[in-house]
């Protein structure tokens, strides 16, 4: 769209939203159009919603939990929580986790649901709740570690190996032009993929943010 002309409003969508969650935190939309937000309301806290192109209805996906026993599901959700849809439809959470696949004591994890509802899969990690994460084209996960680390979950096996990041470096960032394997990254935050396949990471320095990429 061209910026300089084109118009800026609401669709059905956002307006059911905005009538009812403040503040929306982060957005992802699905293939056929529906809205899924990670966003707050003062009746159920942080809260996973989604919202059909339509408008309505406004659906949350349940969580909280009051044991760790049975099935996998979220838990508590902290502010600035990350969304992200895979090819098949799947919705990629992060939260707190418990049950399943995540164990019997609730840990941060990335978390799977798959269009029927359920949670199938977990990326249990030493994640914080602002680890960023993105998919590529071909479904693989990538996402930040609180150990200074950008990490890589196949989607063919699940398997995860580090893509950048010495292990349990947080506090330097060096190696700028040399293999990605013996970098230091301070602090990875966000995470994105580009069309050409190379990752984009950010890094904290506390006052200020750089974007590194990986070749």
């Amino acid at each position: 769209m061209d910026l300089s002309t084109g118009t800026i409003g609401f669709s059905p969508a956002l307006t059911a939203l905005n009538a009812a969650y403040s503040p929306v935190y982060e957005l992802a939309v699905a293939a056929d159009g529906t809205l899924y937000a990670y966003a707050f309301s003062p009746s159920f806290s942080n809260r996973v919603v989604q919202v059909n192109a339509a408008g309505t209805p406004i659906t949350m996906i349940a969580n909280g939990t009051a044991t760790c026993t049975g099935a996998l599901t979220l838990s508590i959700l902290a502010n600035y929580e990350r969304l992200a849809f895979d090819s098949a439809g799947n919705l990629w959470i992060s939260g707190l986790a418990c049950g399943g696949a995540a164990g019997m004591t609730a840990q941060r994890a990335l978390v799977r649901r798959t269009p029927a509802g359920v949670f199938d899969a977990v990326v249990t990690e030493s994640l914080t709740s602002t680890a960023g994460m993105a998919l590529d084209a071909a479904d693989n996960l990538y996402f930040t570690t609180a150990n200074g680390r950008l990490r890589r979950r196949a989607a063919s096996d699940g398997s995860v190996t580090t893509v950048a990041g010495a292990t349990g470096m947080t506090t330097m960032s060096t190696g700028d032009f040399g293999p990605a394997s013996a970098a230091l990254l301070q602090a990875p935050q966000s995470v994105a993929v580009l069309p050409s396949g190379r990752v984009v990471v950010s890094e904290d320095f506390g006052s200020t943010y750089m974007l590194r990429v990986v070749w």
